[in-house]
Protein backbone atom coordinates (compact mmCIF):
# COMPACT_ATOMS: atom_id res chain seq x y z
CA UNK A 1 0.00 0.00 0.00
CA UNK A 2 2.99 2.44 0.72
CA UNK A 3 5.67 3.00 -1.61
CA UNK A 4 8.29 2.18 1.65
CA UNK A 5 12.33 3.49 1.52
CA UNK A 6 14.79 1.47 4.30
CA UNK A 7 15.95 3.91 6.45
CA UNK A 8 18.38 1.36 8.56
CA UNK A 9 18.61 -2.37 9.50
CA UNK A 10 20.30 -4.76 11.35
CA UNK A 11 20.08 -8.19 13.03
CA UNK A 12 18.54 -8.63 16.42
CA UNK A 13 19.71 -10.28 19.11
CA UNK A 14 18.98 -13.45 18.08
CA UNK A 15 20.59 -13.30 14.50
CA UNK A 16 17.19 -11.81 12.61
CA UNK A 17 16.44 -8.51 10.33
CA UNK A 18 14.46 -5.89 11.58
CA UNK A 19 14.37 -3.01 9.51
CA UNK A 20 12.85 0.72 9.36
CA UNK A 21 10.89 2.13 7.04
CA UNK A 22 9.67 5.27 5.90
CA UNK A 23 7.09 6.46 3.29
CA UNK A 24 8.28 7.88 0.22
CA UNK A 25 5.90 10.48 0.04
CA UNK A 26 4.57 12.57 2.79
CA UNK A 27 1.00 11.05 3.65
CA UNK A 28 -1.58 13.63 2.98
CA UNK A 29 -3.61 13.28 6.69
CA UNK A 30 -0.97 12.99 8.81
CA UNK A 31 0.83 15.56 6.86
CA UNK A 32 4.36 14.07 7.35
CA UNK A 33 6.35 10.83 6.48
CA UNK A 34 5.06 7.73 8.63
CA UNK A 35 7.94 5.34 9.42
CA UNK A 36 7.19 1.52 10.14
CA UNK A 37 9.31 -0.78 12.17
CA UNK A 38 9.58 -4.10 11.09
CA UNK A 39 10.45 -7.30 13.68
CA UNK A 40 10.39 -10.88 13.33
CA UNK A 41 8.89 -13.06 16.81
CA UNK A 42 11.80 -15.16 17.82
CA UNK A 43 9.18 -17.55 18.84
CA UNK A 44 6.68 -17.82 15.59
CA UNK A 45 8.63 -16.57 13.18
CA UNK A 46 6.11 -14.02 12.16
CA UNK A 47 6.77 -10.62 10.56
CA UNK A 48 5.21 -7.41 11.88
CA UNK A 49 5.28 -3.90 11.22
CA UNK A 50 4.89 -1.69 14.17
CA UNK A 51 4.40 2.34 13.65
CA UNK A 52 6.59 4.19 14.62
CA UNK A 53 7.02 8.24 14.85
CA UNK A 54 8.91 10.19 12.19
CA UNK A 55 11.57 11.78 14.39
CA UNK A 56 13.04 8.12 15.05
CA UNK A 57 16.20 7.96 13.30
CA UNK A 58 17.43 3.94 13.70
CA UNK A 59 15.56 0.32 13.61
CA UNK A 60 17.11 -0.27 17.13
CA UNK A 61 15.88 3.27 18.18
CA UNK A 62 12.43 2.26 16.69
CA UNK A 63 12.34 -0.87 18.34
CA UNK A 64 12.99 0.25 21.36
CA UNK A 65 10.40 2.90 21.75
CA UNK A 66 7.40 -0.03 21.18
CA UNK A 67 8.72 -1.38 24.65
CA UNK A 68 8.78 2.39 25.79
CA UNK A 69 12.67 2.18 26.27
CA UNK A 70 16.10 3.73 25.29
CA UNK A 71 18.00 1.71 23.36
CA UNK A 72 20.04 1.33 25.85
CA UNK A 73 17.63 -0.54 28.17
CA UNK A 74 15.88 -2.53 25.43
CA UNK A 75 19.59 -4.66 24.86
Amino acid sequence: LFDLVLVDSDNDLRGNRQCLYRSRDIDPVAKEHLQFAQVMCPTTHRQYFFTVPPYIKNVWEAVSWTFAKTPEEYL
